[in-house]
């Protein structure tokens, strides 16, 4: 996975719409370095218009937005933006998917999955031993990693009812039968309600 499809799984963007190409380039007005991402659309596909009806760009505006400073860089993105034409004569400009969230954070986010990988090709070179087991854990989860971008889903809440189970596990030492350890993890995680007084008389 290069670094054009990254940010592209971080802005949320999908068919027509891809990443053409990211650039770190030195500023001539600021010490700080600028972080460009340029975006584009298949040609030719059909967009639907207000009334749901598909047609094509009648034409093209070039757009650029400037996001808020990420570390030592100057964030911009910029598009080639197409307006489309409804039946009725009206032009206007198509939805663009990644105006649906924060900038900041979306480039935030691709650019840290990005200088991961840099750090860990940098850690294989240097050659230390337990960098290098991090680095293989890191990339073993790689994909898992990636999916979190894509779909902004973790396993958070099934790893806090496997902790509340091997809790209560611990606690007992043992159960006699696997029945009365099954009825104990529902009692503990199926959040059950029961008649029963809350304190002994």
């Amino acid at each position: 996975m290069n670094s054009s499809e990254i940010f592209g799984i971080a802005l949320g963007i999908s068919f027509p719409w891809y990443v053409e190409k990211v650039e770190l380039l030195e500023s001539e007005s600021s010490p700080l370095s600028e972080l460009h991402t340029h975006l584009n659309f298949e040609r030719g596909f059909q967009f639907t218009d207000s009334k749901g009806e598909k047609t094509t760009a009648c034409d093209i505006v070039e757009r650029s937005w400037q996001d808020m400073n990420f570390f030592q860089h100057h964030c911009y993105l910029h598009a080639r933006v197409p307006r489309i034409k409804s039946k009725d004569g009206d032009i206007h400009q198509v939805r663009l998917p990644w105006a649906r969230a924060s900038g900041f954070t979306l480039l935030f986010e691709a650019y840290t999955i990005v200088y991961l990988w840099f750090w860990c090709d940098m850690a294989v070179e240097a050659k230390i031993s337990p960098y290098s087991k991090f680095v293989n854990m890191i990339k073993s989860h790689w994909i898992g990693i990636t999916a979190y971008f894509e779909r902004k889903v973790t396993n958070g809440l099934l790893e806090g009812i496997n902790s509340k189970i091997q809790l209560a596990k611990r606690r007992v030492r043992g159960y006699r039968n696997v029945r009365n350890f099954i009825n104990m993890i529902y009692f503990l995680t199926a959040k059950l309600k029961f008649d029963y007084p809350l304190y002994s008389t």
